[in-house]
């Protein structure tokens, strides 16, 4: 019995070693797979960007974008800010009907993209209180109509959505999500 007592004296600092390292080795694996990988961190993903398009009269088109966010996050989003442009492709305005005749690429070495002429710009604005809330594995539809000139054929679209999260942690307003893309306007009269 005396044996058995001691034997008890000697196991139990080891069993309470053994169980504060599991706790300590369960916290690690938890800090590598939540932190480590941003599991905590909003994940969005804009998932399509539809475009649709009416012929109104002789000078003008109605156009709606309806833009699809998903969020692929373990986490509700909370977006605060999204933002869309509308930009003429063609027909060319003149300065850069002048640059095509030249027939050569005037920009520089660090410019990737060329800013086409903006045409309308719309913007979401949520409140802190009411922000945009994305359930994890759900969708959400932002909506923008628009009537432009009959003469335009083919527009660039820009969208961002503002990483709110992201944000407050960095003070910027320039971190989120973005895409853009070329349409070629189809001149269906509407109904």
């Amino acid at each position: 019995m005396e044996e058995k007592l001691k034997l008890m004296q000697v196991l139990e600092p080891i069993q309470a070693f053994v169980s504060i390292s599991a706790l300590i080795l369960a916290g690690i694996w938890t800090y590598r797979l939540y932190i480590k990988n941003r599991l905590d961190r909003p994940k969005i993903r804009i998932s399509d960007m539809y475009f649709e398009t009416h012929r109104f009269n002789d000078s003008s088109n109605y156009i709606r974008i309806k833009v699809i966010i998903e969020n692929i996050g373990l986490i509700i989003f909370k977006g605060k800010f999204a933002k869309l442009r509308l930009r003429q492709v063609f027909p060319l305005e003149e300065n850069f009907s002048i640059v095509l005749y030249k027939g050569y690429d005037q920009m520089t070495e660090s410019e990737t993209r060329i800013e086409w002429p903006m045409l309308f710009s719309r913007k979401w604005e949520f409140s802190k209180k009411k922000p945009l809330r994305i359930e994890p594995n759900e969708n959400h539809e932002l909506l923008a109509d628009f009537i432009i000139p009959s003469e335009i054929k083919t527009i660039e679209i820009y969208f961002y959505f503002e990483n709110y999260q992201k944000c407050l942690i960095k003070e910027t307003k320039k971190i989120g999500w973005s895409t853009t893309k070329i349409f070629n306007i189809k001149e269906t009269y509407a109904k």
